[in-house]
């Protein structure tokens, strides 16, 4: 199973046979081969010189056979293996996707090819690689030379570059090769050097040069695990332990009309701001009035704004630049915090010095509230509930054009069916869209044999960095809104073997749009119910699950019956205004949600 380094879509099982992971976005994918050469391939096609090279060579050079730089050799590549040449596919997306980890080979074993008279010769690569890496100051030829007295004393930068990176060599204390090759699988599997794919992209892409030190020891970090497993499938003892730990003469109040200003990082997560809209909306229907703000409005605020303030995913807010400023984190002093992440992540870590300072934390896992509250945070639990007139979760009529949705035809783009109607009118069967983590690529690649019967439309994305909207989100709110109101069944995976309820994609991707959830067991909430809201199994037999719900008139009534149930128990129970009232209202409980 390919592990793609940013979007990719499990294509349609009725199109391709089976679901295997396939990458939408092969400019990323190829960046991160480190096969590509951006000098290199200007130098072969000057015409690229006017904008992107990279771009260039995924709109263009792929279909016109050209090469991504001296690593690869299509022609000799096709010639090698004419499976691929009767297939009609890119040698060089074949290789990356498959023949690399079959053993194929990229190039001749005599070394690079030269495609054309404008070749970089490998002298002049080497020297150009010479002269970046002593321009980076990460070559330290003294250190070199200490750590290699083998290695003569004018000879260190090529010796590296020639052979000692090969032998995993380290051009100087300040990058750890091993490290970033064992942090970073992308790049050990590309055989690229990693010091150069470090200057060239990891960079800029905010990967770490060298191994972190090791973190002190942390008291508080150190009883999460054991209250989370006291509290993970126990929602009356979570319950318990929010209300005793809870203060209300310090917990904050808020009259009717008070002004809230509900801020959530531009650069943050796509999915952040979603939620961030959600509890706005929230605040407003419960008679406050709710307004969205990024964190511009945090480093312009100067004391003479009265609105309270709430932060969404303060591990972003505090932690991401705004045009090279950060919001000081004693602007959380006296704010209300909303923690989205789960407990055992370093995410949260991030974000625990603004938590210990604010005035309230809302959590939106009952489990991670209670714990927040035992370890002595003014902790109490949010479920994301339902708010009338969200824009953000209104029908979809249309799918925008993009690459992690091509694999779908016109007809499903085009018109969505109504949300009412029976889910056999649905075009896709399973909808997935999340992070890749290995333990989700393991689920995968076990139950694909078992879900190539069904149209799966899987996006997945990468955790290296925020998915974006407007810069490198797979998919923008509306389209992925959209593919679930297409779709019969949400999967729900857990990205770790830590249980917790995925709000976001059960309830506002799920339930919200009336799709069926099906899920691996989930960690304690007050909502909704097991078996009449949502179904669960473990990993191993959710495709039997999902084989009976897809493939038999009995699986499909209870399909049916359990995801009307749970719309109806969410618009008519599952209230965000009313549990926003009931946090900071005068006459609310104050504190447990």
């Amino acid at each position: 199973m390919i592990d793609p380094p940013d979007g990719a879509a499990v294509p349609d099982a009725d199109a391709h046979g089976d679901p295997r992971l396939e990458t939408d976005d092969p400019i990323a994918e190829i960046r991160a081969s480190g096969l590509f050469d951006a000098d290199w391939y200007r130098a072969a096609h000057p015409e690229a010189d006017a904008g992107d090279p990279l771009e260039h060579f995924v709109e263009i050079g792929l279909d016109a056979g050209h090469d991504p730089g001296p690593g690869f050799d299509g022609a000799f590549y096709l010639a090698g293996n004419p499976d691929v040449a009767e297939a009609g596919i890119s040698p060089l997306l074949h290789y990356l996707r498959h023949g690399r980890a079959e053993g194929r080979q990229p190039v001749p074993a005599a070394g690079p090819p030269a495609p054309g008279p404008a070749v970089v010769p490998a002298d002049a690569e080497i020297e150009r690689q010479a002269a970046e890496l002593l321009a980076s100051g990460l070559f330290d030829a003294a250190w070199y030379g200490e750590v290699h007295p083998e290695v003569p004393a004018d000879d260190r930068l090529m010796h590296f570059l020639r052979d000692g990176w090969r032998a995993g060599h380290d051009p100087g204390p300040g990058f750890d090769g091993a490290y970033y090759l064992g942090s970073y699988p992308d790049v050990s599997e590309a055989g690229f050097n990693p010091v150069l794919h470090y200057l060239r992209y990891g960079r800029a892409e905010g990967r770490q040069p060298v191994r972190p030190p090791e973190p002190e020891r942390d008291p508080f970090a150190e009883q999460i695990g054991p209250l989370l497993a006291r509290f993970q499938r126990d929602a009356q003892a979570a319950l318990a332990a929010i209300d005793a730990h809870r203060n209300p003469q310090a917990w904050p109040r808020l009259a009717p009309g008070t002004a809230v200003a509900v801020c959530v990082h531009a650069g943050g997560n796509i999915f952040m701001r979603e939620i961030a809209e959600l509890v706005a909306a929230g605040f407003s229907a419960a008679g406050y009035d709710g307004r969205l703000h990024d964190e511009t409005y945090a480093l312009a605020e100067a004391g003479a704004d009265p609105a309270a303030r709430v932060v969404v995913a303060p591990h972003e807010f505090f932690h991401l630049p705004s045009n090279g400023r950060f919001v000081p984190v004693e602007w959380a002093d006296g704010a209300i915090l909303v923690n989205v992440e789960q407990l055992h992540m370093r995410w949260f870590r991030e974000g625990l010095p603004a938590l210990r300072r604010a005035a309230a934390v809302l959590d939106i896992n009952l489990p991670s509230a209670a714990v927040l509250a035992t370890l002595g945070l003014p902790a109490a639990y949010l479920p994301l509930g339902h708010v009338d007139g969200v824009a953000r979760f209104a029908l979809q009529p249309t799918l925008p054009d993009l690459p992690a949705l091509r694999t779908l035809e016109a007809s499903v783009r085009e018109t969505c069916p109504a949300p009412d109607a029976p889910l056999a009118g649905r075009p896709i069967d399973l909808f997935f869209i999340g992070h890749l983590s290995p333990r989700r690529a393991g689920i995968f690649e076990r139950m694909a044999e078992r879900l190539a019967r069904w149209r799966c439309h899987f996006v997945l994305t990468d955790a290296d960095r925020p998915q974006v909207s407007g810069l490198n989100a797979v998919l923008e709110s509306e389209a992925t809104i959209g593919l679930a109101q297409r779709a019969k069944i949400i999967l729900n995976l857990h990205q770790s073997d830590e249980l917790f309820f995925e709000w976001h994609r059960v309830v506002l991707q799920g339930i919200w749009q009336r799709t069926l959830v099906v899920s691996e067991a989930l960690a304690a909430q007050t909502s909704f119910v097991a078996g009449a809201h949502f179904l669960e199994a473990p990993t191993e037999e959710l495709p039997d699950l999902i084989d009976w719900l897809l493939g038999t008139e009995a699986g499909a009534a209870v399909a049916e019956r359990v995801r009307t149930r749970a719309h109806a128990q969410l618009t008519a129970k599952v209230r965000l205004d009313a549990t926003l009232r009931t946090l900071f209202g005068a006459d609310g409980a104050g504190g447990r949600g």
